[in-house]
């Protein structure tokens, strides 16, 4: 087949087989783009109604526009061959990345939840896949997941590799795959979309654990088991998987249809609901993005579902506008999902607005925010660069794809695209907001400054542009200007519980604790969270309360059980209460444990190296503290907090020179004096002369400026 041409597809190179016909790379002459050119041979297509069955495929496929479904360009014949031109995807299956491992909750979940999306386009169109496992999954070089070969015909056989398809004869019966497909094809009865979330659990199980999610040591084995016993508990083989989840993943698997959900819609709106762990700190800020709130009687955003769509180019812009309006508000349950859908629905619309994929990659950005995942980027990327090569005017477009970059440490890549974006759109928050990050990143704090006041300038009624202003000030120290824009951030969000969280961090460091206590309590009326209780275990700390900061430490970690930071504070907490010193050096056992887990993925991040220095050193690792604050003294443009750490931990060490030093400087950063002076690890340091002429120096310097 090589060298072939067929119509005006010049044939490359094997690319593999797919459900009904083998594919091929080859080069479009017209177009001069690379494809992938399903095949079917001439001896299949004298069997006419095989060859209805491919073009089938081809139909229902093509009526699917969606950026997690694979492309359709063109269907033909030539030569007594049929094909159908697809897009070209680079990347790999999800059975070729199985082959390396299972993937980690986090990855799993953002593919699952490309899938979903995909799949929830094709049951509301009508069109159940039937054949969903991880050689018809595929993910991009750009973290963009893609699903294959939709549509596949009924009763065919066929044999490809260890996964052996299967004619059913019953009435009704559909193509399945050992393993993969639910009871309900296996026993020849009526399937529906129902059976896709089947597959679908199958799929999530074994990215999850690298098994398949029944007991047996063969595909048939498998089979028996899943129609007598059904699936195994995800959670007694992967303890990390959260218990929402883990029933999220168990009702997709219930053996009888009923008791699944009833489409892939429903099942990407539990996944979306469920909430993120809360971000570490020993006082927490958010940082820009905020968790999805969990409000009780939330309303559907997008009203009058059902109404008919407008058609043509107005469509689009609708579509658009409420994708916008929704990533407005992305906190709120439900917005994001939102915003996504109706970014899909504009591309299916028009799958060439650029608009729509530049909504998509802020969406994706957004959300890493949320979750902190670097897939997200990836696709944030993806849909950037897209949107850039069917506009390249596009301004926001450009500040996306370098903002994208810019969080993903790719700082060099990311300068063209962020002042291209700038140039092309003065007024473009996004570019702005980008540049800040940028600048930032650079140690150009009064650079970013400007940037995030632009930003604020621009859109002053978008509370997360205030939210990263704050937490930039906060960052540098600057915690008067934090409380303005976190106060503005309030005023746009009042039910964003990280928001208020974040006002009451800079309460605290303003020495203004009864503001932040009462902000911390709405926070809390709203949401309860590990974070919310333990920045009011640490308020009632410094205020010598250690009983009722114990209550909400031990709440704390209840709720994020794998927070070595949290762990710290409890530690911290138990270290001051009578009695309780002992049970302190387990709880900064496990709080050193967790910390050097995120240590070996990120092994110069200052914040972690002062958790792991002040627990070491307070767990009595003397010498593994030392170690620890030599090298972190030797960095240069250290925050207040991990110079407060150094700080601590030298007098801790019995270095008070050292300890008057860094405190004085993470105080002249902006750390607050008020924590100092109620500390109750640094009384000794108090009494000390040289800290009094620091001090006094320091608020004489305050009332100057």
């Amino acid at each position: 087949m090589i060298g072939r041409q067929l119509g005006h597809y010049r044939v490359e190179a094997p690319l593999g087989k797919g459900g009904m016909g083998e594919v091929w790379l080859a080069l479009d002459l017209r177009l001069e783009r690379e494809v992938a050119l399903k095949i079917l041979p001439p001896e299949d297509g004298l069997d006419e109604r095989r060859r209805k069955r491919f073009l089938r495929e081809a139909r229902l496929a093509s009526s699917l526009n969606h950026p997690n479904i694979v492309a359709i360009y063109d269907v033909g014949q030539t030569g007594g061959f049929d094909y159908i031109a697809m897009e070209r995807v680079r990347g790999e299956t999800l059975r070729e990345r199985l082959q390396r491992g299972k993937l980690g909750v986090g990855a799993t979940r953002e593919i699952v939840q490309q899938v979903l999306s995909a799949l929830r386009a094709a049951h509301a169109a009508g069109i159940s896949h039937r054949d969903l496992k991880p050689s018809n999954v595929m993910v991009t070089e750009t973290g963009i997941v893609k699903v294959l070969d939709f549509g596949l015909a009924q009763q065919e056989e066929a044999v490809t590799g260890d996964e052996t398809r299967t004619q059913l004869t019953a009435v009704g019966a559909v193509l399945g795959t050992y393993g993969y497909m639910a009871p309900e094809q296996y026993l020849g009865e009526r399937s529906d979309a129902r059976s896709d979330v089947f597959s679908l659990g199958v799929l999530w199980f074994e990215l999850l654990s690298g098994e398949s999610a029944f007991r047996g040591a063969t595909r048939s084995e498998q089979m028996r088991a899943m129609l007598s016993e059904g699936a195994r508990e995800i959670r007694d083989v992967v303890r990390e998987v959260g218990e929402q989840e883990a029933a999220i993943v168990m009702r997709c698997l219930a053996t009888k249809a009923e008791n699944r959900y009833r489409d892939a819609g429903e099942v990407l709106a539990a996944l979306e609901s469920l909430r993120e762990p809360a971000k570490r700190r020993v006082w927490q800020v958010a940082a820009a993005g905020v968790l999805v709130l969990a409000l009780a009687g939330g309303m559907a955003y997008r009203q009058g579902k059902n109404a008919a769509p407008a058609a043509g180019a107005s469509a689009v812009t609708g579509d658009l506008e409420r994708a916008r309006t929704a990533l407005e508000r992305y906190d709120v349950p439900g917005r994001m999902e939102t915003a996504v859908a109706e970014a899909e629905a504009a591309l299916a619309r028009d799958a060439k607005s650029a608009a729509a994929y530049q909504v998509l990659a802020l969406a994706k950005v957004l959300e890493h925010y949320v979750k902190r995942d670097p897939l997200l980027l990836k696709q944030a990327e993806g849909f950037a660069r897209r949107a850039v090569e069917l506009n390249q005017f596009l301004g926001s477009a450009h500040g996306v794809l370098g903002w994208a970059l810019s969080l993903a440490g790719r700082l060099e890549e990311a300068e063209k695209p962020l002042r291209q974006g700038l140039e092309l759109n003065p007024k473009s928050e996004h570019a702005h907001l980008g540049l800040a990050f940028w600048e930032a990143k650079r140690q150009r704090a009064e650079a970013a400054e400007k940037h995030y006041q632009a930003a604020e300038a621009i859109r002053p009624q978008l509370w997360y542009v205030h939210a990263m202003a704050g937490s930039h000030y906060y960052a540098q120290g600057e915690y008067e200007k934090a409380r303005v824009s976190f106060e503005k951030g309030r005023g746009f969000a009042p039910d964003n519980v990280r928001v208020l969280n974040s006002l009451a961090s800079a309460y605290h460091q303003l020495g203004r604790d009864e503001d932040a206590i009462a902000t911390l309590q709405r926070a809390i009326e709203l949401r309860p969270t590990g974070t919310m209780y333990t920045n009011l275990g640490t308020l009632l700390f410094f205020r010598g309360q250690y009983d009722r900061a114990l209550m909400a430490m031990e709440k704390a970690v209840e709720l994020d059980p794998g927070d070595g930071p949290k762990w710290g504070n409890l530690a911290d907490t138990l270290r001051w209460v009578p009695g309780r010193r002992k049970d302190s050096v387990e709880a900064y056992g496990t709080a050193i444990r967790l910390v050097e887990e995120k240590l070996a993925k990120a092994p110069e991040d200052p914040e972690w190296l002062g958790f792991l220095a002040l627990y070491r050193v307070k767990s009595g690792q003397r010498e593994g503290a030392r170690e620890v604050v030599e090298k972190l003294a030797a960095r240069k443009g250290l925050a207040p907090e991990a110079r407060y750490a150094v700080g601590v931990t030298a007098e801790l060490l019995g270095q008070r020179a050292m300890a008057v030093e860094w405190i004085g400087s993470a105080v002249e950063k902006g750390y607050s004096l008020e924590e100092v002076r109620n500390d109750p690890e640094l009384a000794g340091l108090r009494a000390d002369v040289n800290f009094r002429r620091m001090e006094s120096r320091l608020i004489a310097a305050r009332k100057e400026n």
